[in-house]
């Protein structure tokens, strides 16, 4: 270091500077590929593994909230068919959807 004089090559030049506006915009907008073989991150788990969990949980949401959006209509069959009181139907859709226990009357 001292009392030597060395001149450093052109990849350590390089690798010292920072990036221009238009090479850090070029890094941006470049595209970036996902490895199918890189680790995810916390649960230690590929891109290729995760597809199927991501995929389970997108479908048990939707049949959720499809079966979530029938309650309505089956109290009101319920109430038809099993003559339900009208107060005892709003029990019930008050306990489907405002987790209240249904009174017993």
């Amino acid at each position: 270091m001292f009392g030597k004089k060395v001149e450093p090559t052109l990849e350590e030049i390089r690798g010292q500077r920072r990036p221009s506006a238009a090479e850090a915009l070029d890094l941006q907008t470049r595209r970036k590929s996902i490895s199918d073989k890189a680790v995810t991150g916390a649960s230690q788990i590929t891109t290729r593994q995760s597809i199927v969990p991501v995929a389970l949980v997108t479908i048990l949401f939707f049949l959720w909230g499809f079966a979530y959006g029938l309650l309505d209509v089956l109290n009101k069959h319920f109430q038809e068919v099993l003559g339900v009181s009208k107060g005892q139907g709003s029990g019930l859709a008050a306990a489907y959807f405002g987790s209240v226990p249904p009174f017993d009357h």
